[in-house]
């Protein structure tokens, strides 16, 4: 078994440490109804433009006010009450520039306003300009330096971008200034950058007590990681999840505990779903085929490994994992030897000996022998094959072939049904299984096994006909249709798929239904004389004996020698009453094909 070892985990920031800006602005709208003006003088147009303004600004038709406010500061450049709904207008329409430039010019007018500089420093952040936000709430506390809310959010901005003991200060302040909002939460990150992870573990608690949120829970379980504490960690990553199932990290760690704990069901459960949430992640896609190839699940392991060496083609853990796969799922040889090169190439422990191993040969050998016919010496090397590896699901699949080629039935069966055992989305051993049955006469069995290939990724045209045919020969017609049907969409231009459609439809007693599909096998083979034959029964049933009699004419014209159009004869005078004719055309077709006779 070989162990990975746990990535470093990285806790993803998120911007939930202040006050949403529609809470801000709200307070802002209605203080701006009573606002007094600067001490500056502003013009009566100003003045007259700044209050039309208020009015859609109040209503918050913030593109409606922008004009007016626009026309107000352009009258009054100085006019400090008209910037500022300006830049929060601008904001709320979406143009977050204008914002940050009428927010600037409101600040050279007037630089002593810590509210302004602490808007003005979530619309840097929006930006990512996190070095213009950490200096904007640097001056909004040289300001007000009782502000606990601007300490709050520098203190995450400094843990998140700059220095996490300056982060802590501000926690500090924020907490002793009134402002607790996520101050443990935001300490317990500081905290966890600077490795203090005691400390750390303190203070998440003591925020999730306060707040017991997805977050909080993530964060705790990372700590809980670096301390050791595995379980504890899986615990708070559950946590985390129960609150929101889409926090993918949770997810990812929690599956990595478990996957190096060799709990590979579970882990497998977890991979899933990051996979589902972000599948493009390569790294998860990477251990989820592992997951699934040491659960067993040779087949559901191929697709995330093959994903993840698209991502990271030097891979050579992942390159020896998918030539196992490969190899367990009975993919051809070249592809198994060319992955456990690259894997031996990128050093990969394990590789070169897999490469050398004598089940390979052993195999080989098999499928050489079995392709000569000599089924027995098969038997014997698949044998040999299954010893030296006794999981690969083919081994016995292959074995259970040449079983069946020398009529041992039952060791046939018990070969496909050990590799079922070995993987039970092996589909083509479903596919052979179902084949016995089938020739068996065990049709209920066959059909429960070709819908298990079907299932198993097992979609061809024929395996849909053969089971239509096993419905069919149960008298379940109605099965035995939808399956032909699925045959036709998957091939076309295949007229026995559809001329068996017709005879279950007749058997089924829809008639009307069954010509339809005689006359398509007929209007694709002309001479397709049974569809002719069979069209021609139909009608009968349908006491539609003068289109009956001249389908057998048909026939008769396009094959004199064809028996069964003089039998179709027969049967249309007998539902006629005309004995006479029903004797003469009887006679003739079993003179033609003694097999007819009743």
């Amino acid at each position: 078994m070989f162990y990975f070892t746990l990535p470093q985990t990285q806790y993803h920031k998120k911007s939930t440490n202040y006050t949403p800006m529609n809470q801000i602005r709200l307070l802002t709208i209605l203080l701006f109804v009573s606002f007094q003006l600067s001490s500056f003088a502003q013009t009566n147009e100003a003045i007259i433009a700044y209050n039309k303004g208020l009015q859609h600004y109040n209503s918050q038709n913030y593109s409606f006010a922008l004009p007016y406010f626009e026309e107000a500061v352009m009258e009054s450049p100085d006019f400090e009450a008209a910037y500022h709904v300006l830049a929060i207008s601008y904001d709320e329409s979406g143009n977050k520039d204008k914002a940050i430039l009428n927010y600037e010019k409101l600040l050279k007018i007037n630089p002593k306003q810590e509210k302004v500089w602490y808007n003005l420093s979530i619309l840097y952040s929006g930006k990512k300009d996190n070095e213009k936000a950490i200096k904007a709430l640097e001056e909004a506390i040289a300001v007000n330096p009782s502000y606990g809310k601007a300490h709050q959010r520098l203190g995450v901005l400094q843990t998140n971008f700059g220095d996490s003991s300056v982060a802590d200060n501000h926690f500090k302040n924020a907490s002793s200034n009134g402002y607790t909002k996520n101050v443990d939460y935001s300490a317990a990150r500081s905290l966890y950058k600077q490795k203090k992870y005691e400390e750390a573990l303190t203070k998440i608690k003591k925020a999730i007590k306060a707040s017991p949120s997805a977050d909080a829970y993530y964060l705790l379980g990372i700590i809980q990681e670096k301390l050791g504490n595995e379980e504890e960690a899986i615990e708070a990553y559950d946590e985390a999840i129960a609150k929101n199932g889409d926090l993918k990290d949770a997810h990812l760690n929690a599956g990595i505990i478990h996957y190096n704990k060799e709990d590979f069901e579970a882990s497998s459960g977890y991979f899933e779903k990051v996979a589902q949430l972000d599948p493009s992640d390569t790294e998860n896609q990477g251990f989820l085929g592992r997951a699934h190839y040491s659960s067993g699940r040779f087949f559901k392991a191929i697709e995330p490994l093959e994903l993840a060496l698209k991502a990271d083609g030097d891979n050579g853990e992942l390159h020896y994992y998918l030539a196992m796969a490969y190899k367990a799922s009975g993919k051809q040889d070249n592809l198994v030897k060319s992955h456990l090169e690259r894997s031996k190439e990128k050093g990969f422990e394990g590789a070169e000996t897999a490469m050398k191993g004598e089940n390979i040969k052993h195999y080989n050998n098999g499928i050489l022998a079995y392709r000569a016919g000599r089924y027995q010496e098969a038997v014997s090397h698949f044998d040999n094959a299954i010893n030296e590896d006794p999981n690969i699901p083919k081994y016995y699949y292959n074995k259970g072939l040449a079983y069946g080629k020398s009529k041992n039935y039952a060791k046939a069966e018990q070969s496909f049904k050990a590799a079922i055992g070995k993987d039970e989305g092996y589909g083509k051993a479903h596919l052979a299984l179902a084949n016995l049955k089938f020739t068996l006469g065990e049709l209920d069995l066959a059909a429960s096994s070709f819908e298990d290939a079907i299932r198993f990724g097992m979609t061809e045209a024929y395996i849909y006909y053969n089971l239509g045919n096993t419905y069919y020969n149960m008298q379940n017609y109605a099965s035995a249709s939808s399956n032909y049907k699925k045959a036709i969409s998957a091939d076309p231009a295949n007229t026995d798929y559809k001329y068996n459609l017709g005879l279950a439809y007749a058997k089924d007693g829809k008639f009307h239904a069954a010509i339809e599909e005689f006359e398509r096998v007929i209007d694709q083979d002309e001479k397709y004389l049974v569809a002719y034959y069979n069209k021609g029964l139909a009608l009968v049933d349908l006491e539609s004996y003068d289109k009956a009699l001249s389908v057998g004419e048909t026939i008769m014209n396009l094959d004199p020698d064809y028996a069964k159009g003089y039998l179709l004869m027969a049967v249309i005078y007998n539902r006629k009453d005309d004995a006479y004719n029903q004797n003469k055309y009887y006679k003739m077709a079993v003179k033609m094909d003694p097999s007819l006779k009743m």
